[in-house]
Formats: structure tokens, sequence, C-alpha cells
């Protein structure tokens, strides 16, 4: 796996792993470029990629961000099928849990995809994930 480390939100971890931590605010300059970062590092990947992301914001994105996010996951529904095996997500805000899962059961995410309170038991999950492969 080539994958460069980014600096920003996005981090490489060992076992084809991705760490994406979304901070408690952002820019919208930001949340294109980590976007658009995260697209490229997914679509380059030489494997299936296991990708934990950590939301530490409280409240929704931007109406601007979840339409591009939600164009995304259509557009590149079979590269994502592809190149990730497993997302785990992380909030300790109950409502955004919740509204992950709400989209999850409508079928926007092309691979498996479970939300969770704790790093902890988010990254067990994903790196059983990972060893199903």
């Amino acid at each position: 796996m080539n994958l460069a480390q980014s600096g920003g939100w996005i981090e490489r971890c060992p076992g084809h792993q991705l760490l994406v931590t979304i901070p408690e605010s952002y820019s919208d300059e930001e949340f294109v470029r980590e976007f658009d970062e995260l697209s490229h590092l997914l679509s380059a990947a030489e494997q299936a990629l296991g990708v934990l992301i950590v939301i530490k914001m409280k409240t929704r994105s931007r109406p601007d961000n979840r339409e591009r996010a939600k164009r995304f996951f259509m557009e590149e529904k079979e590269m994502l099928r592809k190149q990730v095996r497993a997302c785990a997500l992380v909030s300790d805000h109950f409502a955004i849990r919740g509204a992950i899962s709400a989209v999850r059961l409508l079928g926007l995410f092309p691979f498996e995809t479970k939300t969770f309170d704790n790093v902890v038991s988010a990254q067990a999950w994903l790196t059983q994930q990972m060893r199903r492969g």
C-alpha cells in the first residue's frame, strides 16, 4: 500500500487502515481538501482498506458538505465497494451516531459500516473485519 500520510485529518495505520479524525469545527475549504484527499487515497489503494472515522464535531455538517459526500458515495459506489472493506464511525454524540445509522440503513454506504461511542470498540471491530478479508 503506497499511501502518503496527509498531515491533515487522515492518518495511515497498521493493517491497511486509515484513521480519519474530523475536528469539532472546520472550514468548507478544509472539508473539500480533506474529502478530496480521502477520495484520492481510497481510489489509489492497492488493496481494500479499513477506515476508522472519529467524529469530534457535535452538530451536523453544512448542507453543501453533506450533499457533496452523498454525491460522492453514489457516483463512486463501485470503487468504494472494491477499495473499502469496512468502516467504523465513532462519535460520543448520540444524534450523530443515529444519523449515520439511518444513512447506512438507506444503503448509501457500499461497504460494511458500524457506529460506536468509543475508539477502542470501533478499532476492535474494524480489525476483526479486516481479518475476515
